[in-house]
């Protein structure tokens, strides 16, 4: 699908079933297949920030959506991700 949505149920879903696992790995190939859609990769960066051991990946793909993209769908997860995770500095040092 070429939106945001989709992705962040799918997301849901495969952690609502016990699969949490398994999130990031699909959300990989879903990035693979198209790289230059921007929200797919929010989506992942997002994920990768919810464990913290994950954050380092995620604030590199957050830097490089930022650098490639004003996508707002984009903007606007790596902004909830960064409060979500209780880093908003994050988002006013980017």
């Amino acid at each position: 699908p070429r939106a945001v949505d989709p992705y962040l149920r799918l997301a849901e879903a495969l952690r609502a079933a016990g699969r949490p696992g398994d999130v990031a790995p699909l959300l990989r190939k879903y990035a693979g297949r198209d790289p230059g859609y921007p929200p797919v990769r929010a989506v992942l960066a997002a994920e990768l920030a919810r464990d913290p051991d994950g954050r380092a990946e995620a604030d590199t793909l957050f830097a490089r959506l930022e650098a490639e993209t004003a996508d707002p769908a984009a903007v606007r997860l790596a902004v909830r991700s960064h409060v979500e995770t209780g880093r908003p500095g994050r988002v006013v040092d980017d």
